[in-house]
């Protein structure tokens, strides 16, 4: 792994009972994805349309927050960007460092990162849901703090699709296969959390049928400038 300014508490691997599966969850994934998308229009597919749309440039330095089993870390390497990719998992992480070795790789919990650098984008694709509204919270505020000035920051996630039967048939998937806050992310949706972390939407697309959603946001300045001017507003930018 090469040196970086991004640390985490790495405490993670002592927490709880590790089943002796664990080392399953990245095969069931990288198995399990291709064939959810598949009818949707490509999980490959998806991914490349995202990027695409991320418009990330090559010498440019990317934060992937929950980066996984690597696939989307391994596109960003080939499109010249350098990486900085984030997750728990040891052993999806194992896959990760196989599929870009170039990129720095790093075991943390969102919850106990720092960092000393900034970013020119900050990827967080499929993560949102994962976590608990505390945490989803968290991870907003820290990714636009360790933003470059005219950085961005790429959310892909589920999104209620229109129609009730694709309505239907995602609350299924989301009740069977995803934890209960995923539902929470669903309902309440993208504008409101990225309201509360004082972020604005750039650019706004769908994708895999209306099933999921990329949003490009940045810092809301003019949210920001009149908090500036708001007595009390330091400490709430600090901890924004």
């Amino acid at each position: 792994m090469k040196e970086s300014t991004v640390t985490g508490n790495d405490s993670v691997q002592s927490e709880g009972h590790e089943s002796p599966f664990t080392w399953l969850v990245p095969v069931v994934y990288d198995l399990g994805a291709p064939a959810l998308f598949s009818p949707l229009g490509g999980w490959d597919t998806l991914r490349e349309q995202a990027l695409d749309t991320f418009e990330v440039r090559a010498g440019e330095h990317v934060l992937e927050l929950g980066c996984g089993t690597g696939g989307i870390t391994e596109k960003l390497i080939k499109r010249g960007a350098c990486v900085t990719a984030i997750d728990r998992s040891e052993p999806m992480l194992k896959r990760a460092r196989r599929r870009a070795p170039s990129a720095t790789i790093i075991r943390a919990d969102i919850r106990s990162l720092q960092c000393e650098r900034r970013f020119d984008r900050v990827l967080l694709a499929f993560v949102l849901h994962h976590l608990d509204a505390e945490t989803r919270m968290h991870a907003l505020r820290f990714a636009r703090r360790v933003l470059a000035p005219e950085g961005t920051i790429g959310i892909v996630d589920w999104v209620k699709p229109t129609g009730d039967i694709r309505r239907r048939c995602l609350q299924i998937y989301l009740t069977l296969l995803e934890p209960p806050c995923a539902k929470d992310w669903t309902d309440e949706g993208f504008e409101s959390h990225l309201r509360r972390a004082e972020l604005t939407i750039l650019k706004d697309r769908s994708f895999a049928r209306g099933f999921v959603r990329l949003v490009v946001a940045g810092r809301d300045t003019v949210r920001a400038d009149s908090a500036e001017r708001t007595p009390g507003a330091a400490s709430h930018l600090l901890a924004s």
